[in-house]
């Protein structure tokens, strides 16, 4: 895969630019390191309200247990009592057993 050769400053302006009416031609001269393709898709995800995401699975945790999960830990760290790696992950383990959400495993993160 090739390394990206521009910002997203970069790549914002050429967007703009190609989405205030100029020729991609034009775009492409101003910005030849961002490319076309990657205009075109930004564009139409901009002008179609389409949320441009991050790749990736989503997060194990969701928001609320996460918050919980650093409240015990910074609640531990106040009490002087250290949290070690193993503590936190017991810790999100039974937070997510008492809402009773499946953790992922192998099979479902596509390796194996």
């Amino acid at each position: 895969m090739k390394k990206k050769l521009y910002s997203p400053l970069e790549l914002r302006s050429a967007i703009d630019m190609y989405m205030s009416g100029k020729k991609m031609q034009v775009v492409r001269k101003a910005y030849p390191t961002v490319p076309e393709r990657t205009i075109y898709e930004r564009a139409r995800k901009i002008l179609d309200d389409i949320p441009i995401r991050k790749p990736g699975p989503a997060p194990a945790l969701t928001s609320d247990l996460e918050s919980d999960l650093v409240a015990y830990v910074v609640g531990m760290q106040v009490h002087d009592n250290g949290v070690t790696r193993a503590g936190q992950l017991v810790k999100a383990n039974q937070l997510m057993r008492h809402c009773r959400i499946v953790a992922r495993t192998k099979s479902n993160l596509g390796f194996g």
